[in-house]
């Protein structure tokens, strides 16, 4: 999706856009805690630094600048936290040069 498409749409659109993108990828419905299937989506942006080289592994680390946008999901019966990054979903280009 286009950024601009992306920022024009409402948060219920976003959500449900992350939540297509997650189905597609064979992510399960259910939570791996406990079972159950009701979730709060949120979307989140949360912060993050970079890892200084001389503790980063040997591992291809994606620049994702100052915060990483994310949708949050949070399980309605155990509390579990699960976040999936909305660039790596393909709904945000990262504009981090």
């Amino acid at each position: 999706m286009p950024v601009n498409a992306w920022i024009a749409a409402s948060d219920t659109e976003k959500i449900n856009q992350a939540l297509t993108r997650l189905r597609e990828r064979g992510v399960p419905n259910s939570c791996p805690r406990c079972g159950h299937y009701s979730w709060i989506a949120e979307l989140v942006a949360f912060h993050a630094s970079p890892m200084p080289p001389s503790v980063r592994p040997s591992i291809n680390i994606a620049n994702v600048g100052s915060y990483i946008p994310a949708l949050a999901l949070t399980c309605r019966n155990c509390g579990s936290i699960f976040q999936h990054n909305l660039i790596t979903l393909g709904l945000m280009e990262n504009t981090t040069p």
